[in-house]
């Protein structure tokens, strides 16, 4: 059947689906019409497991970096010895790699599969739609957005001061930012797209902006194009490369204020990276489609009918036709551009694979003479010059150093419209987006004059150690020269690294916009200075949230590449750097609050501060004296404090950690709580019965339940029928009751048919469980919460927002009054004291709600006093608690940082 919904912004909408990955649904699918696949030019993609292509590194570069290698890195779990690191090397010490936070996104709702199996959603949507909603259960008021909107005094980069310490340039930022498009008949009217949070539009140059799609389930937005002839016709590329499955594409024509999806049936699982709007005739469009989510081919759960490659449409994306196409499982065209002087003139860069033109509006392709391996995004800018385009392409090869290849970020160019391609001097060119080309590349060129490129990525200075700079570079002569936009000296002389987008306003290229992990920077001169305007964009990504025990208007929590952030009842305040993670405030002593940062192996990062969650990173000390770093852990690695001992806490890898003084000394209570290596199983929650301190559940991302009922003397495995083989996200155990417990798991159904259910209840200490999931749709469930006045109330995160229940999971009805966005929900927070529901969301900041008064409120532990721990490090010796174990490497796609494509698939042939 073909149908189109449109969804109407403000307007709560039963259409729902996994917003976590952005893929919608046949609830949103398009017209249907579209040339069998045969008819297409197919090119096979690439060779799978070709090694990475190594280019002769200079000598003067070569002798640089041997020489920093020498002098060995710092600690890169502490702030100590920051003036020995490059600026790379302290964002990626501060934030972790970038590979590895996908990988955690990605596994917990894969496994115990490599892949999603999308077309469960479209059962899911269906099912949805019958569900009940603002059924008013417990919440006294409507769901109330806090923001960030802005992060006030969010971090920026690093310098080092006088004195070696590490300062940060701050500023306000907000969420990643994906593309920025200018209204072309009122430049002021700017619609900037984000990686979770939907698209959002400013009718002031920037000064406010407006959310356009909370109430569409395509969440992650790659690319975007007004249509030249009527500005009111918007659509949008769902997906984000190397991050997010998309849907198709998004059209509005009335300025963003309702949405139809288009495509979702032939672009299923897909990412958008380009959109193409033919000025003379705007009913034609064409989109480069790409399977390149996580590094990875679209799984194989989607067979041979998803085709990576580039389609058009004759009629305003009603109908789409392939016209190069690639079988499933290659990588597809990462970018996509069009001549300025005849639109039907078209490059295309197929990752891995090489370049594509064509000449005849996409009819007819040729494959150009360009590097055909050894690299996997392609990023285009185009220019013209006299009668000839000029092209530079960016991409990530390596460099021999040592004896070794070094991921670099390298720029090709060809001066005669792709006919031949010249690699720019290596010398001169900077290391733009090096180790993570596939995360944060763009290049943009001066439609005035082609010899003007800007280009983003990284932080990619290699000949300082002092600052974070080179996040954007310009060269005004081709390329023979660069100059750095972002030097790092001053605020205004910097943006936020890891840079996705660069838009140049179309009346006067030299208002330069730019979108980054930390939200929207605008230069009124070419780059020469930054202003940093965020103004109302609330798309921050929270992981965890943490509430004061008594105070409703404070709270913090840890972001994406954000670090933490705290709310003091008016504005949100940037504190500490990089990738923030779990986040708590002490019961009885509140000044003291911990997080902690992005764990790999060799890297454990659990933090206090004790002066009520104050910005400098020095407030924030290590304290991870006896935890074995070199366990298994989460890239964000939980905690849990006991509520009702002073100073007691618990930490998991792969087992579990206790610190009776705060994180002092933190003592070995568990053998390995997961099924062990070969699963390279960790610990995802952990949670003490608020009634008996002696109790504590744990769940592993291999789907184990442990319980044990005597702190940790003792464990017993509770994994049993009817608990699913997926992820443990969440634990919650009755406020009265220690034997009572819900243990909450990740994933789809469709990944354990056997064993469906997301929600499970004990009431004999994990003996039996019952699947409390009943009318739930086959979501992804985050994180859960019991009111300690009605415990049979209780509160579910999912990937598509909140859900609740009076009836102990009798029936569920999605908790949306007030307009919660379909967003993924990481955290839920209840304060009985307040009688607030926190929840954090990643990629629509912060939502609290206000429960009634009803019910009876359960007897608490008294607060006894306590000591504040020391504010300097622990000296005590480690416990020695075994050898270290290494780690196998992450995801698949993922293993060393690198991601590569898994063998299958097709092999490259040329198409002409």
């Amino acid at each position: 059947m073909n149908r189109q919904v449109a969804v109407h912004a403000g307007k709560p909408l039963l259409l729902i689906l996994i917003a976590l990955m952005s893929v919608g649904t046949g609830a949103f699918l398009a017209m249907r019409a579209f040339t069998p696949r045969h008819q297409a030019q197919v090119v096979e993609g690439m060779v799978w497991g070709e090694p990475m292509g190594v280019l002769a590194l200079p000598e003067a570069m070569q002798a640089e970096l041997e020489g920093k290698q020498a002098a060995g890195p710092a600690d890169a779990g502490s702030t100590a010895g920051a003036a020995s690191l490059t600026p790379q090397e302290l964002e990626e010490a501060q934030e972790g790699n970038v590979a590895e936070r996908i990988s955690w996104y990605y596994e917990q709702r894969a496994y115990p599969r490599d892949e999603f199996p999308i077309d469960a959603v479209q059962q899911a949507v269906e099912h949805m739609q019958q569900m009940p909603s603002d059924t008013g259960l417990a919440a006294a008021e409507p769901w109330e957005e806090l923001g960030p909107a802005p992060i006030d005094e969010g971090s920026l980069g690093y310098f080092i001061d006088n004195n070696g310490g590490l300062g940060i340039w701050r500023d306000n930022v907000s969420g990643r930012v994906k593309a920025i498009e200018f209204d072309p008949t009122n430049p002021n009217t700017v619609y900037v797209a984000t990686a979770t949070g939907g698209m959002w539009k400013s009718t002031d140059g920037g000064q406010s902006y407006t959310s356009l799609m909370d109430n569409v389930p395509e969440l992650a937005i790659h690319a975007m194009a007004i249509d030249p002839t009527n500005s009111q016709i918007v659509y949008a590329g769902t997906g984000e490369l190397g991050n997010f499955y998309g849907d198709g594409v998004l059209k509005s024509t009335d300025g963003g204020q309702t949405w139809a999806s288009l495509g979702s049936n032939i672009f299923r699982g897909l990412v958008i990276s380009s959109i193409i709007i033919n000025p003379q005739n705007p009913n034609t469009l064409l989109v480069a489609a790409s399977d390149y989510v996580f590094n990875n081919p679209v799984p194989t759960t989607y067979g041979e009918d998803v085709f990576s490659g580039i389609y058009r449409s004759t009629d305003g994306g009603q109908t789409w036709t392939g016209l190069l196409t690639c079988r499933s499982r290659c990588l597809g065209f990462t970018d996509m551009v069009a001549s300025p002087a005849n639109p039907s003139v078209l490059y295309a860069g197929l990752a891995g694979a090489g370049m594509y033109k064509s000449t005849d509006g996409g009819d007819n392709w040729t494959a150009l003479s360009f590097p055909d391996r050894g690299y996997q995004r392609v990023e285009l800018g185009i220019g013209r010059s006299g009668n000839e385009d000029v092209l530079y392409a960016g991409l990530e090869t390596a460099l021999t150093v040592n004896g070794r290849p070094v991921p670099w970020g390298v720029i090709f160019k060809s001066t005669n419209s792709g006919a031949s391609w010249n690699l720019l001097d290596t010398n001169t060119t900077p290391n733009y987006c090096g180790q993570q080309c596939f995360y944060d590349n763009i290049i943009v060129v001066d439609p005035r004059d082609a010899n003007v490129v800007y280009i983003g990525g990284n932080t990619s200075n290699l000949d300082n150690a002092d600052r974070t700079q080179g996040v954007i570079h310009k060269t005004t002569n081709g390329g023979t020269s660069w100059q750095d936009l972002t030097p790092g000296t001053s605020v205004d002389r910097m943006v936020h690294a890891d840079m996705h987008a660069i838009a140049l306003r179309p009346d006067n290229p030299d208002i330069v916009w730019a979108g980054s992990d930390g939200g929207v920077s605008r230069s009124t001169n070419g780059g020469q200075t930054w202003q940093h305007i965020n103004a109302n964009l609330a798309t921050a990504q929270f992981v965890n949230i943490g509430v004061h025990p008594t105070n409703p208007n404070i709270a913090f929590g840890g972001l994406q590449d954000n670090g933490k952030s705290r709310y003091d009842g008016t504005r949100w305040v940037g504190v500490d750097t990089g990738d923030g993670g779990y986040s708590e405030i002490d019961p009885f002593s509140p000044n003291i609050w911990y997080s902690t940062r992005f764990n790999v192996p060799g890297i454990m990062q659990f933090q206090r501060n004790t002066q009520n969650g104050s910005s400098s990173p020095n407030d924030w000390s290590q304290s991870i004296n006896g935890i074995d770093t070199q366990d298994r852990v989460q890239f964000y690695a939980p905690f849990e404090l006991d509520r009702a001992t002073p100073g007691v806490i618990y930490w998991g890898t792969y087992r579990v950690y206790r610190t009776e003084n705060r994180g002092d000394n933190w003592t070995l209570i568990s053998p390995d709580l997961t099924k062990g290596e070969q699963t390279r199983g960790t610990i995802t929650s952990i949670n003490v019965a608020p009634s008996d301190s002696n109790t504590i559940y744990v769940g592993s991302s291999d789907g184990l339940v442990h319980i044990t009922t005597n702190q940790g003397t003792a464990w017993q495995n509770v994994t049993r029928a009817p608990l699913p083989n997926r992820q443990v996200s969440d634990i919650a155990v009755h406020p009265t009751n220690p034997a009572i417990a819900y243990v909450v798991y990740n994933g789809f159904n469709t990944n354990t048919p056997d064993t469906p259910g997301h929600i499970f209840r004990t009431s004999d200490g994990g003996q039996t469980w019952t699947n409390v999931s009943s009318n739930l749709p086959d979501i992804p469930a985050l994180t859960v919460a019991i009111d300690p006045r009605q415990p049979d109330q209780i509160y579910l995160g999912t990937d598509v927002g909140v859900f609740e229940t009076a009836d102990a999971g009798g029936s569920w009805a999605r908790m949306e009054s007030g307009g919660f966005p379909i967003v993924p929900v990481y955290d839920l927070e209840l304060n009985d004291v307040t009688r607030h529901l926190w929840a954090g969301t990643y990629g629509r900041g912060v939502f609290r709600a206000k429960l009634s008064e009803d019910g009876t409120t359960p007897p608490t532990p008294t607060a006894q006093p306590s000591t504040t721990p020391t504010q300097t490090g622990p000296t005590a010796t480690p416990p020695a608690i075994g050898p270290a174990r290494p780690r196998r490497g992450g995801y698949r796609a993922f293993r060393g940082g690198r991601g590569r494509p898994r063998p299958g698939g097709c092999r490259a042939r040329r198409v002409s």
